[in-house]
């Protein structure tokens, strides 16, 4: 046989394995660099207390919407344009364009910290880790880079380093400098030492680095900023209330917000790994083949249902042990937080296939001003009803704005668009029941005293195994019915 391990897993044979190849090496290093940013969340909420961590959360959720500007979509149009071009020869400009825009926002975020703080340590706190949240932003275009060659085991790799190097450096300063400032110094010199070894690599053994200026730049600049705010609304809503909060200086219940929003933000993991390895694809496949094109949506969007129904039920169904068990009981409020903020995490899930097709299709412009309403009715939501009802009109504002960003993104794709795409159809309704029954078992199961009790790691493994087991089962009575059917 020709195809041996090797070329499985390190070359792109078809557009099946390419796809499972790409998923493997994001979900190994996802996989890793998530356990090792869970386990420093956790150390970091339980060392610095609900205060403290609010300060951290505060700062970090405002310097990580100031950093979409320093990006301005040019990671995902450098993504698509190396990738439909099969050439890179414009990575001297996308390259130049992100250091401009680094130094811009940086700026920006200084004198923005001014405005939204009088506190004087979360102010610095802020500076710090506007350089962290840059220098890590500013490695984007390099991952696009790897994303267009559909080698994602090189970044993948990197990650892994990335991770370990902010995971043992922010340890060791946290231990001694036990407060906001002090975890924001750990992560920024981290990043100090992995931006200087990864520039050195990748200059060497992929493209030389290189700084050009010409017209050109804002061409580039023309086409990427309608993606600035990337594919999901959900994690801008989530900062930006966040930021809402710390302007109304409710700090501590901004650290049972942060704590909730980080730990429900890891459900986004393996959708965000799968749409990685799905963009590319989708990229290429407009251009070529429009039929193939909905195929490749159509096994996009249904791995999101089959990732949305257990995330939601399982997570609202278990979010007291899981705050209980990571958090300690100082952080008890944060149980109703994380409970709907797991609901809008599965919106924005089913929002991801939606939003893509918008992105690949040429349609950026109307994808990012969808997700700039959705988030400026956020902020505005998220004032009045805080204002009426503090922390609970937080999350209200939250949903009510990602469910807004769902319905305007379905609306606009199938009415607004000359993209002709089945947004739904027989079959998806088909695997969304059964992705819904299977959830369904799976939360009457975990609802058990027995296993409900059980420590927490035991709860989630016996939810996605009863999910997994009645889902595969489902699927392959379906297939086997179908087959039997057409026999004479």
């Amino acid at each position: 046989m020709n195809i041996t391990l090797k070329s499985l897993f390190f070359k792109n044979l078809s557009i099946r394995q390419t796809i499972a190849k790409n998923t493997f090496w994001l979900a190994v290093s996802e996989v890793i660099t998530g356990l090792l940013k869970f386990a420093l969340l956790v150390l970091a909420v339980r060392t610095l207390g609900a205060l403290e961590y609010g300060k951290f959360t505060f700062a970090f959720s405002f310097v990580s919407i100031m950093v979409i500007f320093a990006d301005l979509g040019i990671i995902e149009t450098a993504t698509k344009e190396f990738t439909q071009s099969q050439h890179k020869k414009n990575f001297p400009e996308f390259f130049t364009l992100n250091v401009i825009l680094t130094i811009i926002v940086f700026v920006v975020m200084f004198v923005g910290s001014f405005l939204v703080t009088s506190d004087p340590i979360i102010r610095k706190t802020t500076w710090i880790l506007s350089l962290f949240i840059l220098t890590t932003s500013f490695c984007g275009i390099f991952y696009a880079f790897l994303r267009s060659m559909q080698r994602m085991e090189y970044e993948g790799l990197v990650k892994i380093i990335h991770s370990v190097l902010i995971f043992l450096v922010t340890i060791f300063v946290l231990l001694y400098f036990k407060s906001a400032l002090g975890f924001a110094y750990g992560y920024l010199l981290s990043n100090v030492i992995f931006l200087a070894l990864f520039l050195l690599f990748f200059h060497f053994h992929f493209q030389p680095l290189m700084l050009k200026w010409n017209k050109h730049i804002f061409t580039l600049l023309k086409m990427s900023w309608p993606l600035t705010l990337g594919f999901t609304s959900g994690w801008i809503c989530m900062a930006t209330t966040s930021v809402v909060l710390g302007y109304f200086n409710l700090i501590t219940e901004n650290g049972w917000y942060g704590a909730a929003y980080k730990m429900a933000f890891m459900a986004l993991v393996p959708a965000t790994l799968i749409v990685r390895s799905f963009y590319p694809v989708l990229g290429k496949l407009f251009i070529v083949s429009i039929e193939r094109f909905q195929k490749t949506w159509d096994y996009l969007m249904m791995s999101m249902i089959f990732l949305a129904v257990p995330i939601a039920l399982g997570g609202v169904m278990l979010s007291p042990q899981i705050i209980s068990f990571f958090y300690g009981n100082e952080f008890l409020p944060a149980v109703f937080i994380l409970q709907a903020l797991i609901l809008v995490i599965a919106i924005n899930l089913i929002n991801y296939p939606f939003s893509l097709a918008l992105v690949v299709s040429n349609e950026q412009k109307k994808n990012f001003f969808i997700i700039f309403s959705g988030a400026a009715v956020n902020i505005a939501l998220s004032i009045v009803f805080i204002t009426l009802y503090g922390l609970l009109g937080a999350v209200i504002a939250v949903t009510l704005s990602s469910l807004l960003v769902l319905f305007l993104t379905i609306i606009i794709l199938k009415y607004f668009t000359n993209l002709r795409v089945t947004i739904f159809n027989a079959a998806l309704f088909k695997y969304t029941m059964m992705a819904c029954f299977s959830g369904l078992i799976m939360f009457f199961i975990i609802r058990l005293p027995m296993v409900y009790r059980a420590n927490i790691f035991y709860s989630v493994f016996i939810g996605a195994l009863t999910y997994g087991v009645i889902l595969f089962l489902l699927l392959k009575s379906n297939q086997y019915f179908f087959k039997t059917k057409n026999l004479p």
